[in-house]
Protein backbone atom coordinates (compact mmCIF):
# COMPACT_ATOMS: atom_id res chain seq x y z
CA UNK A 1 0.00 0.00 0.00
CA UNK A 2 1.64 3.47 -0.96
CA UNK A 3 -0.33 6.34 0.64
CA UNK A 4 0.62 10.05 -0.99
CA UNK A 5 -1.15 12.14 1.79
CA UNK A 6 -1.29 16.04 0.22
CA UNK A 7 -1.08 18.58 2.99
CA UNK A 8 -0.79 21.95 3.47
CA UNK A 9 2.93 22.42 4.93
CA UNK A 10 2.26 24.06 8.14
CA UNK A 11 -0.50 21.19 9.17
CA UNK A 12 2.28 19.12 8.73
CA UNK A 13 5.04 19.96 10.30
CA UNK A 14 2.47 21.34 13.81
CA UNK A 15 1.38 18.17 14.87
CA UNK A 16 3.81 14.92 15.75
CA UNK A 17 2.22 12.73 17.94
CA UNK A 18 -0.65 11.06 15.87
CA UNK A 19 -0.14 7.21 15.42
CA UNK A 20 0.06 5.34 12.06
CA UNK A 21 -2.42 2.97 11.84
CA UNK A 22 -2.68 -0.57 9.15
CA UNK A 23 -5.84 -2.28 8.86
CA UNK A 24 -7.36 -4.62 6.26
CA UNK A 25 -9.27 -7.69 6.21
CA UNK A 26 -8.08 -10.86 4.67
CA UNK A 27 -5.79 -9.73 1.99
CA UNK A 28 -2.13 -8.97 1.11
CA UNK A 29 -0.67 -6.01 1.22
CA UNK A 30 2.80 -4.57 -0.61
CA UNK A 31 3.19 -1.40 1.95
CA UNK A 32 4.96 1.68 1.69
CA UNK A 33 3.89 5.24 3.08
CA UNK A 34 5.29 8.96 2.49
CA UNK A 35 3.94 11.94 3.90
CA UNK A 36 4.15 14.44 1.09
CA UNK A 37 4.67 18.11 2.50
CA UNK A 38 3.49 20.75 0.14
CA UNK A 39 5.43 24.25 1.22
CA UNK A 40 3.18 27.11 1.65
CA UNK A 41 3.88 30.88 2.62
CA UNK A 42 6.72 31.86 4.98
CA UNK A 43 7.32 32.30 8.81
CA UNK A 44 9.58 33.95 11.17
CA UNK A 45 11.18 32.02 13.97
CA UNK A 46 12.97 35.03 15.35
CA UNK A 47 13.27 38.82 14.28
CA UNK A 48 13.83 40.52 17.43
CA UNK A 49 11.34 42.96 16.82
CA UNK A 50 10.15 42.29 20.34
CA UNK A 51 13.16 44.11 21.90
CA UNK A 52 14.41 42.12 24.13
CA UNK A 53 16.67 38.40 24.88
CA UNK A 54 14.59 37.13 27.33
CA UNK A 55 13.53 33.87 25.83
CA UNK A 56 17.41 33.79 25.74
CA UNK A 57 19.90 31.55 27.84
CA UNK A 58 23.46 32.58 28.44
CA UNK A 59 26.56 29.95 28.55
CA UNK A 60 29.01 32.99 28.09
CA UNK A 61 29.05 37.11 27.18
CA UNK A 62 25.76 37.93 28.23
CA UNK A 63 26.71 41.63 28.38
CA UNK A 64 28.12 41.16 24.87
CA UNK A 65 24.31 40.79 23.56
CA UNK A 66 21.88 43.77 23.01
CA UNK A 67 19.44 44.09 20.47
CA UNK A 68 19.73 47.46 18.50
CA UNK A 69 17.95 49.10 15.91
CA UNK A 70 20.76 49.49 13.04
CA UNK A 71 21.87 47.55 10.68
CA UNK A 72 19.03 45.44 10.02
CA UNK A 73 18.49 42.99 7.61
CA UNK A 74 14.60 43.12 7.95
CA UNK A 75 12.38 45.30 10.04
CA UNK A 76 13.44 47.44 13.15
CA UNK A 77 15.63 45.38 15.51
CA UNK A 78 18.63 43.37 14.80
CA UNK A 79 21.14 41.17 17.69
CA UNK A 80 23.76 43.30 17.98
CA UNK A 81 27.05 41.06 19.25
CA UNK A 82 30.44 43.22 20.58
CA UNK A 83 33.79 42.43 22.04
CA UNK A 84 33.29 39.46 23.48
CA UNK A 85 32.73 35.30 23.34
CA UNK A 86 28.92 35.05 23.37
CA UNK A 87 26.76 32.01 23.35
CA UNK A 88 23.42 31.83 23.80
CA UNK A 89 20.39 29.54 23.04
CA UNK A 90 16.81 29.78 23.21
CA UNK A 91 14.31 26.10 23.70
CA UNK A 92 11.57 28.09 24.54
CA UNK A 93 9.56 31.17 24.08
CA UNK A 94 9.81 31.86 20.82
CA UNK A 95 6.46 30.56 18.37
CA UNK A 96 8.22 28.28 16.81
CA UNK A 97 11.29 26.12 16.34
CA UNK A 98 13.01 24.69 13.38
CA UNK A 99 12.90 20.35 13.06
CA UNK A 100 13.70 17.69 11.01
CA UNK A 101 11.88 18.38 8.02
CA UNK A 102 12.29 21.91 7.79
CA UNK A 103 14.36 24.29 5.21
CA UNK A 104 15.26 27.49 7.21
CA UNK A 105 17.33 30.64 7.54
CA UNK A 106 19.45 33.16 9.51
CA UNK A 107 20.74 36.54 8.30
CA UNK A 108 24.53 37.40 9.46
CA UNK A 109 26.61 40.30 9.25
CA UNK A 110 30.53 40.73 11.04
CA UNK A 111 32.03 44.36 10.77
CA UNK A 112 36.01 45.28 11.67
CA UNK A 113 37.78 42.36 13.27
CA UNK A 114 35.38 39.77 13.94
CA UNK A 115 36.41 36.25 13.54
CA UNK A 116 33.95 33.32 13.69
CA UNK A 117 30.18 33.27 14.38
CA UNK A 118 27.74 30.24 14.49
CA UNK A 119 23.92 29.83 14.51
CA UNK A 120 23.31 27.09 16.69
CA UNK A 121 20.03 24.84 16.22
CA UNK A 122 18.50 21.16 17.49
CA UNK A 123 20.09 22.62 20.72
CA UNK A 124 18.73 20.31 23.96
CA UNK A 125 20.73 22.69 26.02
CA UNK A 126 24.78 24.65 25.54
CA UNK A 127 26.65 21.53 25.42
CA UNK A 128 24.14 19.54 22.91
CA UNK A 129 23.68 20.90 19.60
CA UNK A 130 24.28 21.76 15.87
CA UNK A 131 26.12 24.62 14.75
CA UNK A 132 27.43 26.12 11.49
CA UNK A 133 30.28 28.03 11.85
CA UNK A 134 31.38 31.15 9.45
CA UNK A 135 34.73 32.37 10.06
CA UNK A 136 34.98 35.67 8.57
CA UNK A 137 38.78 35.87 9.21
CA UNK A 138 40.10 32.19 8.30
CA UNK A 139 37.49 32.07 5.37
CA UNK A 140 35.69 28.91 6.59
CA UNK A 141 31.84 26.93 6.41
CA UNK A 142 31.73 24.26 8.86
CA UNK A 143 29.36 22.14 10.44
CA UNK A 144 29.75 20.88 13.95
CA UNK A 145 27.72 18.52 16.37
CA UNK A 146 28.19 19.64 19.62
CA UNK A 147 27.45 16.78 22.16
CA UNK A 148 28.41 16.22 25.62
CA UNK A 149 30.45 19.41 25.30
CA UNK A 150 32.73 17.91 22.35
CA UNK A 151 32.55 19.09 19.12
CA UNK A 152 32.78 17.12 15.94
CA UNK A 153 33.42 18.48 12.26
CA UNK A 154 30.54 16.87 9.88
CA UNK A 155 31.44 19.15 7.16
CA UNK A 156 33.48 22.22 5.97
CA UNK A 157 34.38 24.10 2.84
CA UNK A 158 37.58 26.22 3.32
CA UNK A 159 37.21 27.86 0.10
CA UNK A 160 34.63 30.39 1.13
CA UNK A 161 35.83 34.00 1.57
CA UNK A 162 32.56 36.25 2.82
CA UNK A 163 33.68 39.65 3.82
CA UNK A 164 33.52 41.71 6.03
CA UNK A 165 30.63 44.55 6.40
CA UNK A 166 27.90 42.85 4.27
CA UNK A 167 24.77 40.91 5.26
CA UNK A 168 24.67 36.99 4.39
CA UNK A 169 22.00 34.39 4.16
CA UNK A 170 22.95 30.94 6.27
CA UNK A 171 20.37 28.24 5.01
CA UNK A 172 19.59 25.12 6.07
CA UNK A 173 17.89 22.50 4.81
CA UNK A 174 17.53 19.55 7.50
CA UNK A 175 15.60 16.97 6.22
CA UNK A 176 15.32 12.83 7.04
CA UNK A 177 18.72 13.86 9.13
CA UNK A 178 20.38 14.87 6.34
CA UNK A 179 21.79 18.47 6.58
CA UNK A 180 23.04 20.85 3.98
CA UNK A 181 24.50 24.36 4.23
CA UNK A 182 24.25 27.45 2.26
CA UNK A 183 26.02 30.42 2.45
CA UNK A 184 24.50 33.22 0.40
CA UNK A 185 25.21 37.05 -0.76
CA UNK A 186 22.50 39.68 -0.46
CA UNK A 187 21.72 39.51 -3.66
CA UNK A 188 20.85 35.76 -3.68
CA UNK A 189 24.67 34.28 -4.96
CA UNK A 190 25.77 30.80 -3.37
CA UNK A 191 29.28 30.92 -2.27
CA UNK A 192 29.29 27.68 -0.76
CA UNK A 193 27.42 24.49 0.45
CA UNK A 194 28.20 21.72 2.41
CA UNK A 195 26.22 18.81 3.37
CA UNK A 196 26.32 15.77 6.41
CA UNK A 197 24.09 13.51 7.76
CA UNK A 198 23.76 12.77 11.06
CA UNK A 199 20.49 11.39 13.58
CA UNK A 200 21.45 12.59 16.83
CA UNK A 201 18.82 15.02 17.51
CA UNK A 202 15.57 15.81 15.22
CA UNK A 203 14.19 18.73 16.68
CA UNK A 204 15.72 21.63 19.61
CA UNK A 205 16.04 24.89 20.31
CA UNK A 206 18.19 27.70 18.41
CA UNK A 207 21.02 29.91 19.50
CA UNK A 208 23.52 32.42 18.19
CA UNK A 209 27.53 32.75 19.12
CA UNK A 210 30.56 35.19 18.20
CA UNK A 211 33.80 34.27 19.06
CA UNK A 212 35.65 37.64 18.84
CA UNK A 213 38.96 37.39 20.03
CA UNK A 214 40.23 40.10 17.75
CA UNK A 215 37.23 42.59 18.49
CA UNK A 216 34.66 43.53 16.20
CA UNK A 217 30.91 43.17 16.40
CA UNK A 218 28.53 40.56 15.11
CA UNK A 219 24.93 41.27 13.51
CA UNK A 220 22.14 38.56 13.75
CA UNK A 221 18.64 39.10 11.79
CA UNK A 222 15.88 37.28 10.70
CA UNK A 223 16.24 34.35 11.35
CA UNK A 224 12.78 32.24 9.06
CA UNK A 225 11.43 29.05 7.88
CA UNK A 226 11.27 28.79 4.09
CA UNK A 227 8.71 27.29 2.26
CA UNK A 228 7.33 27.48 -1.27
CA UNK A 229 10.25 26.41 -2.43
CA UNK A 230 10.31 22.52 -2.69
CA UNK A 231 7.67 19.42 -1.73
CA UNK A 232 9.32 16.88 1.14
CA UNK A 233 8.47 13.19 0.99
CA UNK A 234 8.75 11.63 4.54
CA UNK A 235 8.40 8.15 4.72
CA UNK A 236 6.61 6.64 7.60
CA UNK A 237 7.10 3.05 7.27
CA UNK A 238 9.05 1.21 4.26
CA UNK A 239 9.59 -1.75 6.08
CA UNK A 240 13.37 -2.48 5.24
CA UNK A 241 14.36 -2.89 9.31
CA UNK A 242 12.20 -6.58 8.44
CA UNK A 243 10.33 -6.39 11.41
CA UNK A 244 7.39 -4.84 12.94
CA UNK A 245 8.61 -3.78 16.80
CA UNK A 246 7.06 -0.34 16.59
CA UNK A 247 3.46 -1.77 15.83
CA UNK A 248 0.58 -2.66 18.72
CA UNK A 249 -1.72 -5.74 17.60
CA UNK A 250 -5.77 -4.89 18.15
CA UNK A 251 -6.20 -7.26 16.24
CA UNK A 252 -4.89 -10.74 15.30
CA UNK A 253 -1.67 -10.17 14.75
CA UNK A 254 -0.60 -13.43 13.51
CA UNK A 255 -2.26 -11.76 9.85
CA UNK A 256 0.68 -9.77 9.52
CA UNK A 257 4.51 -10.40 7.90
CA UNK A 258 7.11 -9.15 6.56
CA UNK A 259 8.01 -10.22 3.13
CA UNK A 260 10.20 -9.90 -0.25
CA UNK A 261 7.63 -10.21 -2.77
CA UNK A 262 5.85 -8.52 -3.94
CA UNK A 263 7.16 -5.13 -3.35
CA UNK A 264 6.25 -1.89 -4.90
CA UNK A 265 9.43 0.20 -3.62
CA UNK A 266 12.19 -1.32 -1.97
CA UNK A 267 12.96 -4.68 -0.80
CA UNK A 268 10.65 -5.63 1.59
CA UNK A 269 6.60 -5.13 2.20
CA UNK A 270 4.26 -5.64 5.03
CA UNK A 271 1.38 -8.91 4.19
CA UNK A 272 -1.56 -9.29 6.02
CA UNK A 273 -3.35 -11.89 4.91
CA UNK A 274 -5.86 -14.56 6.05
CA UNK A 275 -7.61 -12.53 9.34
CA UNK A 276 -9.19 -9.18 10.14
CA UNK A 277 -5.51 -7.74 11.21
CA UNK A 278 -4.66 -4.68 12.64
CA UNK A 279 -1.74 -2.56 13.74
CA UNK A 280 -1.28 0.77 15.04
CA UNK A 281 2.13 2.75 15.83
CA UNK A 282 2.56 5.65 17.98
CA UNK A 283 6.29 5.51 18.97
CA UNK A 284 9.61 4.64 17.17
CA UNK A 285 9.18 5.43 13.31
CA UNK A 286 11.05 8.24 12.01
CA UNK A 287 8.12 9.99 10.91
CA UNK A 288 4.31 10.36 11.82
CA UNK A 289 1.40 12.16 10.08
CA UNK A 290 0.53 14.66 12.44
CA UNK A 291 -2.18 16.54 14.11
CA UNK A 292 -4.60 15.01 11.83
CA UNK A 293 -5.90 11.26 10.65
CA UNK A 294 -6.58 11.65 6.77
CA UNK A 295 -10.33 13.34 6.22
CA UNK A 296 -12.74 13.70 3.58
CA UNK A 297 -11.07 16.41 0.74
CA UNK A 298 -7.62 14.81 1.35
CA UNK A 299 -5.52 12.78 -1.84
CA UNK A 300 -4.35 9.38 -1.56
CA UNK A 301 -2.94 7.11 -3.69
CA UNK A 302 -2.62 3.17 -2.54
CA UNK A 303 -1.30 0.87 -4.08
CA UNK A 304 -2.19 -3.17 -3.34
CA UNK A 305 -2.82 -6.51 -4.60
CA UNK A 306 -6.55 -5.96 -5.12
CA UNK A 307 -8.82 -3.63 -6.09
CA UNK A 308 -11.05 -3.99 -3.18
CA UNK A 309 -9.07 -3.78 -0.68
CA UNK A 310 -7.49 -0.72 -1.99
CA UNK A 311 -11.57 0.18 -2.17
CA UNK A 312 -12.14 -1.10 1.34
CA UNK A 313 -9.10 1.37 2.68
CA UNK A 314 -10.14 4.55 0.86
CA UNK A 315 -13.74 3.85 2.30
CA UNK A 316 -11.96 3.23 6.01
CA UNK A 317 -10.03 6.19 5.73
CA UNK A 318 -12.57 8.56 3.56
CA UNK A 319 -10.41 9.73 1.39
CA UNK A 320 -10.66 10.22 -2.26
CA UNK A 321 -8.16 7.20 -3.83
CA UNK A 322 -6.91 6.53 -6.87
CA UNK A 323 -6.30 2.78 -7.03
CA UNK A 324 -4.01 1.01 -9.16
CA UNK A 325 -4.01 -3.01 -9.27
CA UNK A 326 -0.38 -4.13 -9.25
CA UNK A 327 -0.64 -8.09 -9.53
CA UNK A 328 -3.52 -10.59 -8.94
CA UNK A 329 -3.78 -12.15 -5.47
CA UNK A 330 -2.74 -15.47 -4.52
CA UNK A 331 -4.36 -18.36 -4.45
Amino acid sequence: MTKNLQQSRRTFLKSLGVGAGLAVGGSGLAARSHAAVPSVGTSVIESFEDGDLSEYTFATGSSGATVTSSPTYDGSKVLEIADTHTQMHSTAGLDQYPQDGDIFSVWVQATDNADAVNFTYGVQNDKNRYFVRVNFSGGNLALHRYESGSSTALASDSAVSPSHNAWYELKIEWCDCAHTISLKDSQGNRLSEISATDTTWRSGGIGFDAFLSNGGTVYFDYANLHTNTTTKTHVVDDFEDGGLSEYTVVQNGSGASIVSSPTYGGSKALQMNGADTKLVSTSGLPHYPREEVPSRGDSARLVGQTISTCHMVSKILGTNISCRLISRPAV
